[in-house]
Order: C-alpha cells, then structure tokens, then sequence
C-alpha cells in the first residue's frame, strides 16, 4: 500500500476518475438544465432593442402614428 501512495500519479489519476465518472453519471441532469435555460431565454418577449424595450415594427399601428 505504501508503494501506490507514494506514486504521484496515483492522486491525479484517482481524481480524474471520479469527475469522468460523476460526468457520465450526471450528464443528463447538466443537460436538462442548460436545455431549460435555454427554452426560458426563448420564451421571454421579444425586444428589438437590446438596450430598452424600444417599438416592435409588427405592433405598431400606422394609423394612429400619422394622425
């Protein structure tokens, strides 16, 4: 036992095993959150100016603009 802790690639090697294996067991949860960030990114309303709310050009109603 001495001899693999004395080994100083055994620590790296050991660490790096385990985070692959949480990785592997874990991917669908990271997935499933970034996935849901993103469809709540898509779901906000829509903004054509990325500084204020600004005019959207489809809900403007024209008639009431030129009277």
């Amino acid at each position: 036992m001495n001899n693999i802790t004395e080994n100083k690639l055994f620590l790296p090697v050991v660490t790096l095993a385990i985070l692959f294996l949480g990785l592997v067991f874990s991917h669908k949860i990271i997935i499933d959150k970034v996935a849901d960030r993103v469809i709540h990114k898509l779901q906000k309303e829509y903004s054509p100016s990325p500084f204020s709310p600004g005019f959207d050009p489809d809900k403007i109603d024209i008639n009431k603009v030129k009277s």
